[in-house]
């Protein structure tokens, strides 16, 4: 994900700046229930919006609500950003595939 810079936006900005924004959701699932983790989105927030932080990891053991609260976060600021693509990892596929696969969404969306 590509943040944007610290200054503060009207919903008239953003939406003149990324009308054409690309967004690859397909892959992403579907949230039904979000068990009071506002404090751990307020610190993605705060790491990507206010820190620039440009790689945050989100690690735990298996059912926590890990995917739940990035979905939750992706939702929460669609758009503030001009690029979002979910993949998942759990098939993961070579890295050059992985490539040619995020290049060619962003190329068909350029079309």
């Amino acid at each position: 994900m590509k943040s944007l810079p610290k200054k503060k936006f009207q919903e008239t900005d953003i939406n003149s700046q990324f009308q054409s924004a690309i967004q690859d959701l397909n892959l992403a699932p579907k949230i039904i229930n979000f068990y009071s983790r506002y404090s751990e989105l307020k610190n993605i927030e705060n790491w990507i919006f206010n820190q620039n932080t440009r790689l945050i990891s989100v690690l735990g053991t298996s059912g926590i609500g890990k995917t739940t609260l990035v979905k939750k976060f992706v939702d929460s600021n669609l758009q503030k950003f001009e690029l979002i693509i979910w993949k998942s990892l759990k098939y993961p596929k070579s890295l050059p595939l992985l490539l040619n696969d995020l290049l060619q969404v962003c190329q068909e969306e350029v079309k």
